[in-house]
């Protein structure tokens, strides 16, 4: 006997589509559903993303080296700030490169990871803010810590490569020129937004709202600068 399709082949070309077509909405949904359990796994890594940068950004770095080394505490040293600068002033400069060179491997690590795990260029610029918040106000030292610039240097080099090496270009000029290291700072800081929406203007908001943070690190300084009293180099 004829089975139902040699008898309506027309009804069989229909009964196949159908079953094509459900099969292919179900294909859709399981690729749908793993497309979203991926995207929400995403979602938590970059959350931990943030804790890990905070947590990088809070270590303090100039104490640990100065303890290392047996120097005096730069929190109780100068001008109190744990950082290169101060560390400078300790007479070591052994110390204030290790300083110098560990506050941006925070930076730059803080980026790194995320970047290598496929993160938005967009979402590791918040990154790259966090861990300069955990070097300035460090839950390890109890919210009080580095300017942040040295960190910046090293997260911006990673993340934004032209910006970057804008910020150290300026940096490095002020800092030849005028042998005043806050100068230089505050120079970088005031034109890294510039720079920023030129080469990579996906990370602008962040790296604004960074350079407002660092000037007012700086505020102090400023007003010395202002008055002809910031120590040189």
């Amino acid at each position: 006997s004829l089975n139902y399709s040699a008898k309506h082949p027309l009804l069989a070309l229909t009964a196949e589509f159908r079953y094509n077509q459900k099969h292919s909405l179900r294909t859709k949904d399981k690729h749908l559903g793993e497309k979203q359990t991926y995207q929400r796994m995403i979602i938590g890594m970059e959350w931990l993303y943030f804790v890990i940068a905070y947590l990088l950004g809070s270590i303090p770095s100039a104490v640990l080296i100065c303890s290392w080394l047996s120097l005096p505490d730069p929190r109780h040293k100068g001008s109190g700030n744990p950082g290169t600068t101060n560390v400078l002033r300790t007479g070591s400069r052994k110390a204030a490169l290790l300083t110098l060179f560990a506050d941006m491997g925070k930076g730059g690590l803080a980026v790194l990871i995320p970047i290598f795990s496929g993160v938005e260029t967009a979402t590791c610029g918040w990154i790259a803010a966090t861990v300069i918040v955990g070097h300035t106000f460090p839950i390890l030292n109890g919210l009080k810590g580095g300017k942040g610039v040295a960190t910046t240097f090293g997260a911006f080099v990673i993340l934004a490569p032209e910006l970057g090496l804008a910020q150290l270009s300026i940096w490095l000029f002020v800092i030849t020129i005028r042998r005043i290291s806050s100068l230089a700072s505050i120079s970088a800081a005031t034109l890294s937004p510039i720079a920023c929406w030129l080469f990579v203007p996906a990370i602008a908001l962040p790296v604004t709202l960074i350079s407002a943070l660092l000037l007012i690190r700086h505020s102090d300084n400023i007003i010395k600068l202002i008055d002809g009293q910031e120590s040189r180099l």
